[in-house]
């Protein structure tokens, strides 16, 4: 429950500080990073109060929790949270590396959108991918 009260807290500054220091390139990493962090958090708080919920007999309704739409929808979210995580950290270290290589020359801002946008689909794709019926025997879907 502290991890996710400090994710949540945390999260909240740093999307909403003083940008003005940052470019607007910098700015949207920051944002799209902490979006995504918040998405981790979301999970961790729905994790720990589902098992204040169960109290001790989780193994009685391990069947029902894990083929339940609530479980489906907390891997989505826990999925798209944490590829954007990464697929964000790999946007900003490219970034940094043009900016080392090519030192006078300007990041493409509309180039780095669209980028940041892709990854973003990319990481809501890869987070269904689980919920598609045709992994249905890939995946745990339902619990019998």
């Amino acid at each position: 429950m502290v991890i996710t009260t400090w994710g949540q807290v945390g999260n909240d500054p740093s999307s909403s500080s003083n940008v003005s220091a940052h470019t607007k390139l910098t700015q949207r990493q920051i944002l799209s990073l902490s979006i995504s962090d918040f998405l981790v958090a979301i999970y961790t708080f729905a994790i720990c109060l589902q098992d204040r919920l169960f109290d001790g007999c989780y193994a009685v309704r391990n069947r029902e929790w894990r083929s339940s739409v609530t479980c489906s929808t907390l891997g989505l979210i826990v999925l798209t949270g944490s590829q954007q995580s990464v697929f964000t950290m790999v946007l900003i270290a490219v970034q940094r590396v043009r900016a080392v290589v090519s030192p006078f020359s300007h990041p493409n801002i509309h180039c780095q959108t669209v980028a940041m946008v892709i990854s973003w689909l990319i990481s809501i794709a890869i987070g269904c991918i689980p919920l598609v019926s045709q992994f249905e025997d890939y995946f745990v879907t339902k619990v019998e």
